[in-house]
């Protein structure tokens, strides 16, 4: 049987085109797909992915602080080779933050490339755009910037999952980099900690050496003074005992 594959796309991949430039902004979170998420405070900001497969899911953020006053978050088609289409949009309702939402939804699609463009319709930023799961071949200029590649089969048995290599971006906007400062923090904490160690650890080596070679030379001042004698031997001829 044929295998069937899922590969996910983050936001920050190069492989998206977000448009028009600073229209879309960064986002960091750590409950996100790895930290990441895009927005738009922009009507008819746009998002446009080409995949080939059968079928694509949209997950992201919903921020349920705002006032969505009767407004789609986006709209979307999803168009092939052939000019078969799908269209469909994304109401997010009222309610708290939701992380990992899936937006959009469309598995029946026909074989072949596709073209997914998403329309921006908020000026709130109602809906981050963390990842996109892929059904189908990577192509090549997916193929360097995908994660949590899965294959499996349709007839059964455990799914295979490896890690591809992301690409990372520069920033698409003014946004929260709350999450890489803390990790920048870790790691300069880290190698603070190391270099401590390192340096204790020769301090302490130095100090030994130190030590063994003053013992060393006060023994051999000890000896040469005569302080120590020579083992007792009793003679016939000298019983005086050293």
């Amino acid at each position: 049987m044929a295998e069937v594959t899922w590969y996910i796309l983050d936001d920050r991949s190069p492989a998206i085109q977000w448009a028009p430039p600073g229209a879309w902004l960064s986002h960091s979170a750590g409950r996100e797909h790895n930290g990441t998420s895009t927005m738009s405070l922009v009507p008819d900001a746009s998002v446009t992915l080409t995949f080939n497969g059968t079928g694509i899911q949209v997950f992201g953020t919903i921020t349920g602080q705002v006032n969505h006053e009767g407004t789609p978050a986006f709209q979307y088609t999803i168009r092939d080779a052939d000019n078969n289409e799908v269209a469909g949009d994304f109401w997010p309702g009222s309610g708290p933050t939701v992380f990992n939402y899936r937006a959009i939804e469309e598995t029946a699609l026909f074989p072949g490339l596709h073209t997914l463009a998403i329309t921006n319709q908020s000026p709130d930023g109602m809906f981050r755009f963390d990842y996109f799961r892929i059904t189908g071949t990577m192509l090549p200029e997916h193929n360097l910037t995908a994660t949590d590649v899965t294959t499996l089969s349709p007839g059964g048995g455990e799914p295979v999952t490896s890690t591809v290599f992301a690409i990372p971006t520069g920033d698409l906007g003014r946004g929260d980099r709350s999450g890489e400062q803390g990790a920048q923090g870790v790691n300069v904490a880290t190698l603070v900690v190391a270099s401590i160690a390192s340096v204790a650890f020769i301090v302490g080596l130095v100090i030994l050496v130190i030590f063994l070679v003053r013992r060393r030379r006060k023994k051999r001042a000890v000896i040469e003074a005569g302080e120590f004698c020579q083992p007792q031997v009793i003679r016939t001829h000298d019983p005086k005992p050293c």
